[in-house]
């Protein structure tokens, strides 16, 4: 089964918005559900959509890597999401920067190697000038302290 699909069937699960506008919180929830299932299609050209140009994926654990847009392009195809499921979202929004708190559990394979685990996720997104929402960043932890693949 999809995740995402299965996921998202059951409604969302329990989010709270803190200092923001409820349509700016709102319009970036669902920004960041369509993202993810365009990382699940791993449909690379609607994903550009939610991406700023200057994305990138920035991990600290277990060490430090920074995955550029165009590598984590390439990458996504090899990106196969069997399973993803958000146990808890925050939204942060304040004119054009929002911040995406997410805690959520995928069984993934990335390039052939096993990508599973409880994930934390910050997600940074801002408003570009044509006024849509667009993250810029990413930063993940996996609850084990797996490294990550790279291509």
């Amino acid at each position: 089964m999809n995740a995402g699909a299965g996921s998202r069937g059951r409604g969302l699960p329990d989010v709270r918005c803190h200092a923001c506008s409820v349509s700016d919180a709102s319009e970036v929830r669902a920004r960041a559900a369509a993202w993810q299932a365009a990382i699940e299609a791993r449909d690379v050209e609607q994903v550009q959509d939610f991406l700023d140009q200057g994305y990138a994926l920035v991990l600290v654990v277990p060490a430090a890597v920074t995955v550029q847009r165009e590598e984590w392009l390439r990458m996504l195809p090899d990106y196969v999401v069997h399973h993803y499921e958000i146990h808890e979202q925050t939204v942060h929004t304040s004119k054009d920067t929002a911040a995406v708190l997410t805690l959520a559990t995928q069984r993934a394979t990335v390039l052939g190697q096993d990508r599973s685990d409880r994930f934390i996720l910050s997600d940074v997104w801002v408003r570009g000038q044509d006024g849509a929402w667009r993250v810029w960043r990413r930063h993940s932890t996996p609850a084990t302290g797996m490294a990550i693949p790279r291509g």
